[in-house]
């Protein structure tokens, strides 16, 4: 997608009403979005329907590597601990057998 010009891509409402054909036409050639106002704020974005698409499979692939990180992180987490356990486990093993138990 490319970038938003502020003196060329930014249109009123009742301006875009006015020659929504003209927008969609203009978008769907240059592939520029277009910001619609109301009341001098945005209101909404124009896409053509091949930025849209490349909008939603960027999103898709990040939500995929966030996935990806987390379920990372999980496992280690979980190997961690493992590690630990084994690790306390051996400490107590070596250390009931150095320290005379009191009966």
């Amino acid at each position: 997608m490319k970038s938003l010009r502020v003196s060329e891509d930014i249109v009123p409402i009742g301006e875009f009403k006015g020659q929504a054909a003209r927008w969609l036409r203009r978008v769907s050639e240059t592939g520029q979005p277009v910001v619609i106002t109301q009341n001098g704020k945005p209101a909404g974005v124009l896409l053509s329907p091949s930025g849209f698409d490349r909008l939603q499979e960027r999103q898709a692939f990040l939500e995929s590597i966030a996935k990806g990180v987390g379920d990372a992180v999980n496992q280690s987490v979980v190997i961690t601990f493992m590690f630990l356990f084994v690790i306390n486990f051996v400490a107590s093993a070596i250390y009931f057998q150095v320290v005379p138990q009191k009966i």
